[in-house]
């Protein structure tokens, strides 16, 4: 079966991020991979080209081309995209009722996915990126043979406007908190109880999540769970701010007149305390007591939203945790004070330039570091999932999306804030807030202080490349 237009769109935002190599099609690049794809491509796999394409050793990557053939599983190239699709427009012709169609020009193709905006991979130098279609020289938009258009993704150029509260999307639940904006990357309470939700935007299910060295867990109510759990058989002791009890952690354990186990935390000896109960997951889930099938009532407003839906994100497992503990008034702290937060298409920017390293090594510095440059609590021989370095880029964002908050002066789009926050992680706090970047800003001159970015490439005197094109990427990233 066809995949969709829609699937398309999804299947490639997923990807964003993703190393270009030229002839890759969503493989893990290997050495004799590598080898193979030089022998093919003399011309492209330069000596330069190919020290690059290593350094994307074990890790999924892809081309232009492959973007596409990844989700669809049909092998084409560029130009035999053009040949065989259903229909060719010129580019003067693009509109929002063409979301999922290709963009095309002679050796490139990329997919629009609405709203001015395409995905391509766009160059070993880029990797796969979000960009105004407007800013590249695309000369066809094309119906592709492959995908199934009989599904319109975009009704209308101008959408209605989303109601706010809980809502069934996409395999998942969201909370909008206005007609545009959901929670995405961070805690939102609701009726008492806390959830979080991930970069889509999407309710934590069944699943662990690390948050500022402490692990927690969400239920099949989606809610954060606390006190005593047994979570696929074995039991789990989750504090009343939902944080797992630590190696090491002793309590003593209380029992009432009506036999029910209590722990030191808990206000009452003698009322039971649903939260701190014992619940048991059969393989699936946590089985709410207090919920009943078919009805909403006595369910959490998430759960009601979701019956009937489907959520398949991939369990995440609890590694030995550190010791340390984190603020309260902090961990929840976010969308409810109103405080900006660094976007997908930001974090995605970061990760191309940064890089990512699951095991353990030491930095310039002999710092033991980890990740995406990730330092605390890390020792040698340290070993993490590639969820795992994603959740600590995004608690170490965290200090710096707080930075950029504090010293802003005035209102800027979320483009913008994810630029400085990118700019600040980079080159540090500081030298943003006493930057010439900044005080145009405040100014009102944006095109003046995104004219600022490109001055700040230089490491010990000397222009870098990495840095010449993280600013020019910045800069494109403000001015969008």
């Amino acid at each position: 079966m066809s995949k969709t237009s829609r699937e398309l769109i999804e299947f490639c935002k997923g990807k964003l991020g993703t190393p270009y190599v030229f002839g890759m099609k969503g493989q893990v690049l290997t050495e004799a991979l590598l080898k193979q794809l030089a022998a093919e491509n003399p011309k492209v796999y330069t000596p330069q080209y190919i020290t690059k394409a290593r350094s994307f050793m074990g890790k999924h990557c892809t081309d232009c081309s492959g973007l596409i053939t990844w989700c669809t599983g049909i092998l084409r190239g560029s130009a035999n995209y053009k040949e065989t699709a259903r229909e060719v427009q010129p580019i003067g012709a693009l509109n929002e009722a063409m979301a999922g169609w290709a963009l095309w020009k002679p050796g490139h193709i990329g997919v629009y996915i609405g709203d001015g905006t395409c995905i391509e991979a766009k160059g070993i130098n880029y990797g796969t990126v979000e960009t105004r279609a407007q800013d590249t020289p695309w000369v066809s938009v094309l119906k592709l043979k492959d995908i199934d258009y009989s599904e319109q993704v975009c009704e209308s150029a101008v959408p209605s406007a989303h109601p706010t509260g809980w809502f069934k999307e996409d395999g998942g639940v969201r909370f909008y908190l206005e007609p545009e904006r959901y929670v995405a990357n961070d805690w939102y309470q609701d009726k008492g109880q806390w959830f979080w939700f991930d970069g889509s935007g999407h309710a934590v299910r069944n699943n662990w999540y690390l948050y500022k060295d402490n692990w927690y867990y969400f239920g099949a109510d989606f809610a954060m769970v606390k006190g005593l759990q047994l979570i696929k058989g074995k039991p789990y002791y989750f504090n009343r701010d939902g944080q797992m009890a630590k190696l090491g952690t002793r309590f003593m354990v209380q029992v009432d007149k009506n036999g029910v186990l209590h722990f030191p935390e808990e206000e009452s000896a003698e009322i039971p305390i649903s939260t701190g109960g014992i619940s048991v997951e059969n393989g699936a889930g946590r089985e709410p007591e207090h919920t009943s099938p078919g009805k909403t009532e006595g369910k959490n407003p998430a759960l009601a939203a979701y019956e009937g839906s489907e959520y398949t994100a991939g369990a995440v497992q609890p590694p030995v945790t550190k010791a340390g503990t984190a603020s309260e008034a902090d961990r929840k702290a976010g969308y409810a004070q109103g405080e900006r937060r660094i976007s997908d298409a930001g974090i995605c920017l970061i990760k191309q330039f940064e890089g990512c390293r699951l095991e353990a090594y030491r930095c310039a510095a002999g710092v033991p570091t980890i990740g995406y440059g990730h330092t605390a609590g890390v020792a040698m021989g340290m070993k993490i999932t590639q969820a795992q370095a994603e959740a600590y880029l995004r608690e170490d964002l965290r200090a710096f999306e707080k930075a950029v908050n504090k010293v802003l002066e005035c209102s800027v789009t979320q483009n913008q804030f994810d630029a400085l926050v990118s700019f600040a992680y980079n080159l540090g706090a500081g030298a943003l807030r006493n930057s010439t970047l900044l005080k145009r800003l405040h100014a009102g001159d944006v095109k003046g202080a995104a004219d600022e970015f490109p001055k700040w490439n230089k490491a010990a005197g000397k222009v870098l490349e990495g840095l010449t094109r993280r600013r020019m990427m910045e800069r494109q990233l403000f001015l969008s």
